[in-house]
């Protein structure tokens, strides 16, 4: 980043603050980090991919646990979501040493769905699948498994709950998902035991400091903001659908981000969240300093493989942020080889961002 005493202001050196996003591409799922001690320079700390298996693009998602150190990652072919067995238990996981670049790469396969995996405020995390019945009878269970991101290589602790549970976060020493339009309690066997009921069915569950649970409805073609905390739900406020959601940082953090979400929703919410301006689907930084609102090639999912000839080259990334502070725009263009810097492709900086 250009000059950042004048943009990011006395004590950036020491700053904690890490964002975090992915960029996707033939080659495979890029986990892309930036630190604010680093003055935002963007690198690639991992590439997942699988050998094998022929991809026009690689999609997945990524949670941040609570120190920013480690990501938990779930991955798979863009085709993967055309075909439901696929879609609900094929993806692969990882997990991704942020500082080093080391990626530990687990046996199970799960579900690419928009939930999993889902993070703690500490360094557990959950991963799920759906196990639908055999076809000489039966029931549904969710595989739901609990991950140790700071020792990666330690057996997954997994049960299987009945039916279908979705958007499971670590809660302390609980496992908190939602099934209907109950928060459920995954016991140590998998028994589900109800904690509270909403309005209508919880989705984007997260982790809201170290014993709470942050969560959404949506009601009447309005998004609801839910918490729930000491066996109790609250409401904070509400939106048009889609026009703010809420994001994770680390640590237990929960931002509400959207268009003027600030001037709308900031005396409406609890202690411990955050409003922030900007696109709903966001990723936010570890303490929310920065907000990236898209790291994209211009080519993702863009048309038949035929019209996409594989190079076996990374495509370039353009990423585009916003310092929250001050609200510039920021924006930069770069590789994802693993190991290399934006910086060295270009940066701007300017309200074109």
């Amino acid at each position: 980043m250009p000059d950042p005493d004048a943009r990011l202001g006395a004590g950036w050196r020491r700053s904690t603050d890490r964002a975090v996003t992915t960029s996707s591409d033939a080659t495979g799922l890029h986990l892309l980090v930036a630190d604010e001690a680093q003055a935002y320079a963007w690198r690639t700390a991992a590439t997942l991919a699988e050998p094998g298996l022929d991809a026009d693009q690689w999609i997945g998602q990524a949670c941040v646990t609570g120190s920013g150190r480690r990501a938990v990652v779930v991955y798979g072919p863009r085709t993967f979501t055309n075909r439901e067995p696929l879609m609900q238990r094929g993806g692969f996981t990882a997990v991704v040493d942020l500082d080093t670049g080391a990626v530990t790469k687990l046996r199970e396969r799960v579900s690419l769905a928009y939930h999993n995996p889902g993070c703690g405020a500490g360094e557990r995390a959950v991963l799920s699948r759906l196990e639908m019945p055999a076809p000489t009878g039966g029931a549904a269970h969710t595989w739901i498994g609990t991950v140790d991101a700071a020792h990666p290589t330690r057996a997954i602790r997994a049960v299987r709950a009945a039916g279908q549970v979705t958007s499971t976060v670590p809660v302390g020493e609980k496992l908190i998902g939602s099934k209907g339009a109950s928060l459920m309690r995954i016991g140590a066997k998998g028994r589900t035991t109800t904690v509270a009921t909403a309005s209508a069915s919880p989705f984007r569950l997260l982790a809201d400091g170290r014993d709470a649970v942050a969560f959404q409805v949506v009601q009447d073609g309005r998004t609801e903001f839910k918490r729930f905390a000491a066996g109790r739900i609250s409401d904070h406020g509400s939106a048009p659908k889609g026009e703010i959601k809420l994001r994770a940082g680390a640590g237990g953090r929960v931002f509400a981000v959207g268009g003027r979400a600030k001037a709308r929703m900031t005396e409406q919410l609890p202690p411990g969240w955050s409003a922030i301006d900007g696109l709903p689907d966001s990723d936010v930084s570890t303490t929310g300093a920065l907000v990236v609102s898209r790291a994209t090639t211009g080519r993702e999912a863009a048309g038949r493989p035929a019209e996409r000839p594989d190079s076996g080259q990374a495509d370039r990334v353009d990423i585009s942020a916003r310092r929250v502070a001050n609200g510039g725009p920021l924006g930069w263009t770069c590789t994802t080889t693993v190991g290399d810097r934006c910086g060295r492709s270009g940066v701007r900086a300017g309200p074109s961002a």
